[in-house]
């Protein structure tokens, strides 16, 4: 049996047991810490590398064996620049910009884009004046602001002049020439602003150009540059190769020579002239080798003005009186 306490007498405490150190905690596991697990390598290709080329330069086409074209467009950089830039780009064609300096200190990106795509700018004075009307200081002035803004903007200064209207005279031109520029009119006119419709546009330069042609356009009308993508396509489909003015020339036009077209020099075939006992006439060719080429070089006495203007211009200016004639090869139109 067991022991039983007595009634009315409490039981005894419990006896505590001895003091001691107390015993040391059982250790606990540590985690280690989370590590996030090295992506896959790929393997190393086995064949050989393939690179992607960059893209070739054009080839320069020699515009007296084939079919060439000067797109140019005048008065800008306006606000449908930008639109005709891409227009271009997409078609990969090439044109020469003939710019109003203070358009050009309105719109420097535009006009700093222009050369980034490729294209070459030309000079078409400060504020679209009758250049023969000014002093020789106005016009050199004229010209040397428009050419130190274009360069501010490109990084480039324009070797080639558009006198507005296509209005010159002896002595505008020996101030251009002074200053290493060449002149630069057109052969083909489309009076894009005085016909606001794309489809007269497209009508008059698909139908009057030649190899060898320059054409005069305006980028400062919507309705031109609508036509462009049309005109292209056109002249392309005729077997036309787009080139700037210098490309044209083959990159050789003279200081102070005025230029309106290159056609008399196609001539797709190569041929060797026959022999001939009669002595020929002397001729003095050109910087290129041949003969005239549609450049047009006055030696005309005094200070009367030669233009290409007719009743008004693209900047909304009317023709001004004076001597009107039109250099060989010209076109017909109003003066840009």
């Amino acid at each position: 049996m067991g022991e039983t306490t007595p009634p009315g007498v409490e039981p005894a405490p419990p006896v505590a047991a001895p003091m001691g150190p107390a015993p040391a905690p059982s250790p606990t596991p540590s985690t280690p810490p989370a590590t996030t697990p090295a992506a896959p390598v790929a393997p190393a290709p086995t064949g050989p590398v393939i690179t992607t080329p960059a893209a070739p330069k054009p080839k320069a086409v020699d515009c007296r064996r084939v079919k060439c074209v000067a797109l140019t467009f005048d008065d800008g950089p306006g606000p449908y620049t930008t639109r005709l830039l891409a227009m271009l780009r997409k078609a990969k064609v090439h044109a020469t910009f003939f710019s109003v300096g203070e358009m050009v200190a309105a719109r420097p990106k535009v006009e700093k884009q222009i050369a980034k795509d490729g294209h070459e700018i030309g000079n078409h004075s400060w504020s679209h004046p009758d250049l023969p009307k000014l002093t020789s200081a106005a016009i050199s002035s004229q010209l040397d602001r428009t050419a130190r803004q274009i360069a501010k903007a490109t990084g480039t200064k324009p070797t080639l002049v558009r006198p507005p209207y296509g209005a010159y005279s002896p002595r505008v031109r020996k101030l251009i020439g002074g200053d290493h520029d060449a002149v630069v009119l057109w052969s083909v006119d489309p009076l894009d602003w005085k016909y606001r419709n794309s489809n007269s546009v497209y009508s008059r330069v698909t139908s009057q150009t030649k190899p060898g042609s320059i054409v005069l356009m305006h980028d400062i009308h919507g309705t031109t540059v609508a036509a462009v993508p049309r005109i292209i396509a056109n002249l392309r489909a005729r077997h036309y190769h787009f080139v700037t003015v210098s490309e044209l020339y083959g990159g050789h036009l003279k200081s102070g020579h005025v230029y309106t077209d290159r056609q008399a020099a196609y001539q797709p075939k190569a041929t060797t002239p026959a022999k001939s006992k009669t002595p020929s006439k002397v001729t003095t060719p050109t910087h290129d080798g041949a003969v005239d080429e549609g450049s047009a070089v006055f030696n005309d006495p005094g200070d009367e003005p030669t233009d290409q203007r007719g009743r008004g211009d693209a900047m909304g200016n009317t023709g001004s009186g004076g001597k009107v004639g039109r250099p060989e090869g010209d076109g017909d139109g109003v003066g840009s």
